[in-house]
Protein backbone atom coordinates (compact mmCIF):
# COMPACT_ATOMS: atom_id res chain seq x y z
CA UNK A 1 0.00 0.00 0.00
CA UNK A 2 2.82 2.36 0.85
CA UNK A 3 4.46 1.68 -2.52
CA UNK A 4 1.19 2.44 -4.29
CA UNK A 5 0.90 5.78 -2.53
CA UNK A 6 4.52 6.57 -3.34
CA UNK A 7 3.95 5.71 -6.99
CA UNK A 8 0.87 7.92 -7.14
CA UNK A 9 2.75 10.76 -5.52
CA UNK A 10 5.48 10.55 -8.14
CA UNK A 11 3.07 10.50 -11.05
CA UNK A 12 1.39 13.80 -10.21
CA UNK A 13 2.37 16.43 -12.74
CA UNK A 14 2.15 20.06 -11.78
CA UNK A 15 0.03 22.15 -14.13
CA UNK A 16 1.89 24.40 -16.52
CA UNK A 17 1.91 28.06 -15.49
CA UNK A 18 -0.57 30.22 -17.34
CA UNK A 19 1.13 32.52 -19.81
CA UNK A 20 -0.19 35.98 -20.67
CA UNK A 21 -1.52 36.42 -24.19
CA UNK A 22 1.05 37.36 -26.79
CA UNK A 23 0.92 40.81 -28.39
CA UNK A 24 0.08 39.10 -31.68
CA UNK A 25 -2.91 37.35 -30.12
CA UNK A 26 -4.21 40.61 -28.67
CA UNK A 27 -3.68 42.41 -31.96
CA UNK A 28 -5.55 39.69 -33.85
CA UNK A 29 -8.41 39.76 -31.35
CA UNK A 30 -8.78 43.54 -31.53
CA UNK A 31 -8.47 43.52 -35.32
CA UNK A 32 -11.29 40.98 -35.53
CA UNK A 33 -13.45 43.17 -33.30
CA UNK A 34 -12.71 46.23 -35.44
CA UNK A 35 -13.74 44.18 -38.47
CA UNK A 36 -16.96 43.26 -36.67
CA UNK A 37 -17.61 46.92 -35.95
CA UNK A 38 -17.14 47.84 -39.60
CA UNK A 39 -19.53 45.10 -40.70
CA UNK A 40 -22.27 45.86 -38.18
CA UNK A 41 -24.24 48.30 -40.34
CA UNK A 42 -24.11 46.27 -43.55
CA UNK A 43 -23.65 42.62 -42.61
CA UNK A 44 -24.94 41.81 -39.15
CA UNK A 45 -24.24 38.08 -39.53
CA UNK A 46 -20.68 38.77 -40.65
CA UNK A 47 -20.22 41.12 -37.72
CA UNK A 48 -21.44 38.49 -35.27
CA UNK A 49 -19.24 35.83 -36.88
CA UNK A 50 -16.22 38.10 -36.42
CA UNK A 51 -17.27 38.75 -32.81
CA UNK A 52 -17.58 35.00 -32.18
CA UNK A 53 -14.06 34.43 -33.49
CA UNK A 54 -12.72 37.22 -31.27
CA UNK A 55 -14.61 35.90 -28.26
CA UNK A 56 -13.31 32.36 -28.79
CA UNK A 57 -9.75 33.69 -29.03
CA UNK A 58 -10.31 35.66 -25.83
CA UNK A 59 -11.72 32.64 -23.99
CA UNK A 60 -8.91 30.33 -25.11
CA UNK A 61 -5.85 32.55 -25.22
CA UNK A 62 -6.39 35.74 -23.24
CA UNK A 63 -8.79 35.08 -20.37
CA UNK A 64 -6.70 32.38 -18.62
CA UNK A 65 -3.79 34.81 -18.31
CA UNK A 66 -6.10 37.57 -17.11
CA UNK A 67 -7.60 35.30 -14.46
CA UNK A 68 -4.13 34.37 -13.23
CA UNK A 69 -2.82 37.93 -13.03
CA UNK A 70 -5.77 40.33 -12.69
CA UNK A 71 -8.38 41.20 -10.13
CA UNK A 72 -11.55 39.13 -10.64
CA UNK A 73 -13.61 42.32 -10.96
CA UNK A 74 -11.38 43.46 -13.82
CA UNK A 75 -11.92 40.14 -15.61
CA UNK A 76 -15.67 40.46 -15.09
CA UNK A 77 -15.62 44.02 -16.42
CA UNK A 78 -13.74 42.84 -19.50
CA UNK A 79 -16.29 40.09 -20.10
CA UNK A 80 -19.11 42.61 -19.65
CA UNK A 81 -17.50 44.86 -22.27
CA UNK A 82 -17.49 41.89 -24.66
CA UNK A 83 -21.21 41.43 -23.97
CA UNK A 84 -21.89 45.12 -24.68
CA UNK A 85 -20.02 44.85 -27.99
CA UNK A 86 -22.17 41.84 -28.90
CA UNK A 87 -25.35 43.74 -28.03
CA UNK A 88 -24.41 46.68 -30.24
CA UNK A 89 -23.36 44.46 -33.15
CA UNK A 90 -26.47 42.30 -32.94
CA UNK A 91 -28.60 45.44 -33.25
CA UNK A 92 -26.55 46.77 -36.17
CA UNK A 93 -25.25 49.70 -34.15
CA UNK A 94 -21.81 51.26 -33.91
CA UNK A 95 -19.72 49.43 -31.31
CA UNK A 96 -16.54 51.47 -31.74
CA UNK A 97 -16.74 53.02 -28.25
CA UNK A 98 -17.10 49.61 -26.62
CA UNK A 99 -14.31 48.15 -28.78
CA UNK A 100 -12.03 51.01 -27.73
CA UNK A 101 -12.92 50.38 -24.07
CA UNK A 102 -11.95 46.73 -24.50
CA UNK A 103 -8.69 47.73 -26.17
CA UNK A 104 -7.94 50.02 -23.22
CA UNK A 105 -8.69 47.19 -20.76
CA UNK A 106 -6.36 44.82 -22.59
CA UNK A 107 -3.49 47.29 -22.97
CA UNK A 108 -1.99 46.62 -19.52
CA UNK A 109 -1.96 42.93 -20.43
CA UNK A 110 -0.34 43.75 -23.74
CA UNK A 111 2.38 45.87 -22.15
CA UNK A 112 3.12 43.17 -19.58
CA UNK A 113 3.86 40.66 -22.34
CA UNK A 114 6.58 42.75 -24.02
Amino acid sequence: MLLLLAALGCSVVAPEPVQPASPETLDALLLRLEEAGQLAATDRHGALDAWNIARARFDEQVEPGLRATSDPLEVTATEYTFARIHRELSQGRDASAEIEQLAQRLRPTRLATR
